[in-house]
């Protein structure tokens, strides 16, 4: 972990998903006692994942977490319509916009948009294992994510994922690197969604928690700086 994504410290991202239907999705278990060479030290982080209809609901979920932003270190909205996504493209308290990429979309992405969303440091989340699942979410993840790829110009603030919901859906780096160029991105746009990217949604995220702590503009330390104290 600590080669691929040049973090001094592994980093695991504990998912909370909410929506208005029981979730499927269980965070995978971490072994015990796993020994050597699992790493000693982890670094857990919270996030919290929320389903969305309209721009209301929008709304008061960006109100809900900038009231109570130090519960997450992470937030992600999953928009289900298109006055939906609009209205997350427009935040300043959120740093994912999750799409359920392995179903047909009941809106068009549009440019307009995902400049809003590049605007405010939002990055949009493709997660592969709805490719590994069935042939028709491979098809849909497949047409979807290709064009997303293409209105964020070859894949610029794209951030990769599993969303498995059991190990054999898990992927080796190389593997979700060569899946990312199938898609559409850069060689370089691949990695960078494996390793730079995610830094980058966690160093907004921290940067937010302390401007809404001291509600004053913060200078906030790198992931690697604030790992090596």
């Amino acid at each position: 972990l600590e080669s691929k994504t040049g973090l001094p410290e592994p980093v695991v991202s504990v998912p909370q998903q909410e929506d208005d239907e029981d979730s499927k999705a269980r965070p995978l278990s971490l072994p015990e006692n796993p020994g050597e060479p699992f790493p000693r030290k982890l670094v857990f982080l919270q996030r919290l994942t929320i389903s969305a209809d309209t721009a209301q609901e929008v709304a008061a979920i960006g109100a809900l977490v900038s009231k109570n932003r130090k519960s997450f270190d992470i937030v992600a909205i999953r928009p289900t319509s298109e006055e939906a996504i609009d209205k997350c493209c427009t935040l300043n308290s959120i740093e994912i916009i999750s799409l359920e990429l392995g179903q047909r979309l009941a809106f068009r992405l549009r440019l307009p948009m995902i400049q809003a969303a590049d605007k405010r440091g939002i990055v949009f989340e493709l997660a592969y294992a709805a490719a590994i699942r069935d042939q028709s979410l491979r098809r849909n993840l497949f047409s979807n994510a290709s064009e997303l790829i293409r209105l964020k110009r070859k894949g610029r603030r794209i951030l990769i994922t599993s969303e498995a919901t059991h190990s054999m859906e898990l992927r080796g780096v190389h593997d979700v690197v060569n899946l990312g160029v199938l898609l559409g991105l850069r060689e370089t746009d691949a990695i960078a969604a494996l390793t730079t990217i995610p830094k980058r949604v966690i160093s907004t995220g921290k940067e937010r928690l302390c401007s809404k702590a001291k509600n004053v503009s913060c200078i906030v330390t790198t992931v690697n700086e604030e790992a090596t104290k």
